[in-house]
């Protein structure tokens, strides 16, 4: 009985660990990027890429 007990519990811990879930949350574009780089976010990381359609210049 106190083997299982063992065994339940070092699989318990092998299942769930110390791991918490990592929350992300979205960047506000006019704060500095999470990277590190000193720009806003919306000048670094959160660049989007050519536009397309009517706003193509």
């Amino acid at each position: 009985m106190e083997e299982e007990q063992k065994r339940q519990e070092a699989e318990r811990l092998l299942n769930h660990g110390d791991e918490e879930p990592v929350a992300t949350k979205k960047v506000p574009r006019n704060d500095p990027c999470p990277c590190g780089s000193g720009k806003k976010y919306k000048n670094c990381c959160g660049k989007s890429g050519p536009k397309k359609g009517a706003f193509a210049s």
